[in-house]
């Protein structure tokens, strides 16, 4: 009632609330699951013997983890987007005066578009560039400078 006094009564004013919840939790859930992957590495690198690359579960959860930070930052910017809605700068620009009335839909679709052609073209690129150094396969393989020396990287006065 007291933004619909202030500013008028033919705005919506109402957040969008379903959406800023989940949100909100899907965000804070892979934060979650990610302390927990990287609390798990860290016990599994820690020990003396080396069992991180012997584990291919634990491979395969920090494999999956690696698209989680991204989710989490899209649903953390819905959170600040929608939370501020109507308005654009608060109590000054609603959203509904952001729209411009210049730009056509037509170039609006060209300019997406564009963006994806780009994107699409630097993803395959980056596939391309990944493939190529997973088939030449690793490095000749020396002896790591710790075993030369004898000591062992694990051990807590190699830090």
């Amino acid at each position: 009632k007291e933004l619909q006094e202030k500013y008028g009564t033919k705005n919506n004013y109402y957040v969008p609330v379903n959406t800023l919840f989940w949100s909100f939790r899907v965000m804070a859930g892979f934060g979650a699951l990610t302390f927990l992957v990287s609390t798990l590495g860290l016990f599994f690198t820690r020990k003396k013997k080396a069992s991180l690359f012997n584990t291919n579960w634990m491979l395969w959860v920090v494999a999956l983890m690696t698209f989680t930070p991204f989710l989490a930052n899209t649903c953390g910017w819905l959170i600040t987007e929608l939370g501020r809605y109507p308005w654009t700068v608060y109590g000054l620009f609603t959203i509904a005066q952001s729209v411009s009335p210049s730009v056509s839909a037509t170039s609006l679709l060209i300019s997406n578009i564009l963006y994806f052609a780009i994107f699409t073209v630097l993803a395959i690129v980056m596939v391309g560039f990944v493939v190529k150094e997973l088939r030449k396969g690793p490095d000749e393989a020396s002896e790591p400078e710790f075993a030369k020396h004898g000591l062992d990287p694990f051990d807590k006065e190699a830090f």
